[in-house]
């Protein structure tokens, strides 16, 4: 979809740098389709990427897509197909009904699913304005490594094998 939306506006794929180049006259829309596309505008600029868990339910989540500031989340494409999860979203908890809406108007999940049915999911570089300005409830998850911490806790699990062989 992105590829069809940035051609539409003129871009051109630079296969040697990897890259779209755009008019510069058509900023605006470029702007507009990568907030469509990725959730990212200029204000946020290159700004700080968070992974937070948002939980989805037939309440928030009653239609063939989720999105969050214009980045697909989920999207269900048919009826009796599993949902298709973006790039860096993964399910933490829960699962999705096998089947969802009609075969006309697909949905994550079905209105026939139990109440309390929900699904958490993981997504991760995401632009932490984007995510700010969206207006949603989540939960940030704390992605750095303490790497010293791991090595004390290594190193006492180590100790504590030696004293159960011996």
């Amino acid at each position: 979809a992105y590829v069809r939306s940035i051609k539409q506006i003129g871009g051109k794929w630079n296969p040697t740098s990897k890259t779209w180049t755009v008019d510069e006259r058509d900023e605006d829309r470029l702007n507009a389709t990568l907030a469509q596309h990725f959730g990212w505008t200029p204000e946020q600029g290159e700004g700080e990427l968070v992974t937070f868990r948002i939980t989805l339910t037939g309440r928030n989540a009653y239609s063939r897509e989720y999105t969050i500031a214009g980045r697909r989340i989920a999207y269900r494409a048919y009826r009796d197909s599993a949902p298709i999860l973006a790039d860096g979203v993964v399910i933490v908890e829960g699962n999705f009904t096998s089947s969802g809406g009609s075969k006309a108007g697909p949905m994550l999940f079905d209105a026939k699913a139990p109440q309390g049915k929900v699904v958490t999911l993981e997504v991760r570089d995401f632009p932490k304005g984007a995510l700010e300005a969206a207006g949603i409830e989540y939960e940030l998850v704390e992605t750095s490594i303490d790497r010293e911490a791991l090595a004390a806790e290594k190193a006492r699990l180590l100790t504590r094998l030696a004293e159960i062989d011996a």
